[in-house]
């Protein structure tokens, strides 16, 4: 823009001096010189009315566009005028940054909506039983002799339960902490990790040695050491619980590093992800085990975004699920 001033400047400086030219040629009695300068006022008036409009009349489309909503409009200007075209380049990056801000938070708003929709169903299923059984505890009360008391009771203590692990999974979701995140080599990260991998391995399998691990030596990951640990732990015992029933169970970790992404990839033999959460592997609060919350691949997810990457699924049905988890280096 300092180039497009300094034009402005030159022109209405020309105005002056054109002006004043003619005023001295008009008092030295030279009236034809004097008529003839004079014409060239005009046309600088005219270059510097043209430039000011060009401006204008780009921003104000600009301005209408937004106002308007319309983010596929796009500005064009004369190669040839560098500061016009330097400046609908930068008009064209607000509407594209304006764009897929708009994007993100339309997407945010379906998740937050959905969830909000499964809390809803998820908690009246939960109270509807307490509700009930305490409306007829208090209008029956002859109904109830010790035993069934004893009964309602534990009946209430189990769905309050249920109600309390539902909402802490939702403050899970909601809480994230920012991740602190650090240079760390893959190998030394996966053999801290190894430890609690073979509890969950013995608990599962009452041995060791179904996790294999396949750690590229130059591998390194730009993460929050606590964070991924977390992401980890569940995506690895999901893969374990996969393949109990196998006969020959295998769970393999592969690190390998390109130029700027670490890439973490989980594979198991197991039978894959039902049809039901297959079709929407990360939509929370819903699950097939008995007592999972429903949240470890949304959460997952959540954090390895937080730390700049992406997790994306391959399913394969009655043949096993690969993980794949892309990461920054740095």
């Amino acid at each position: 823009m300092k180039h497009f001033k300094f034009k402005i400047f030159l022109t209405l400086l020309a105005i002056i001096a054109a002006s004043a030219c003619a005023a001295i040629t008009f008092s030295a009695h030279h009236v034809a010189s004097g008529i003839l300068i004079s014409l060239t006022i005009p046309l600088f008036i005219f270059i510097t009315q043209s430039f000011i409009n060009k401006l204008i009349n780009s921003m104000s489309s600009f301005v209408r566009g937004l106002e308007m909503n319309d983010t596929s409009m796009r500005f064009e200007a004369d190669p040839n005028d560098s500061e016009l075209f330097e400046m609908a380049q930068s008009m064209n990056r607000i509407t594209t940054m304006y764009l897929k801000n708009k994007r993100e938070l339309e997407t945010r708003k379906l998740y937050y909506d959905r969830i909000l929709r499964v809390m809803t169903h998820e908690m009246r299923n939960a109270i509807a039983p307490i509700v009930a059984l305490s409306t007829d505890m208090h209008d029956n009360p002859d109904n109830y002799g010790e035993p069934e008391r004893k009964e309602a009771v534990e009946i209430i203590k189990s769905q309050s339960e249920g109600i309390k692990r539902f909402l802490d999974s939702y403050h899970a979701l909601t809480h994230l902490p920012p991740p602190e995140q650090k240079t760390v080599e893959a190998a030394c990260f996966f053999h801290k990790l190894q430890k609690s991998i073979s509890c969950i391995e013995e608990s599962i399998f009452t041995r060791k040695g179904i996790v294999e691990y396949n750690i590229g030596a130059e591998t390194v990951l730009f993460i929050d050491e606590r964070l991924l640990s977390q992401v980890m732990v569940n995506l690895i015992k999901n893969s374990l619980e996969a393949v109990k029933d196998d006969p020959n169970p295998s769970v393999s970790i592969t690190a390998t590093r390109s130029s700027d992404r670490s890439l973490i990839t989980i594979v198991d033999n197991g039978k894959g992800l039902p049809n039901e959460i297959a079709e929407n592997p990360f939509q929370p609060f819903v699950t097939t085990k008995k007592n999972g919350s429903g949240i470890g691949l949304f959460l997952s997810r959540q954090i390895i975004r937080l730390h700049g990457g992406d997790i994306r699924l391959h399913n394969n049905p009655g043949k096993g699920l690969s993980i794949h988890i892309t990461l920054p280096t740095q």
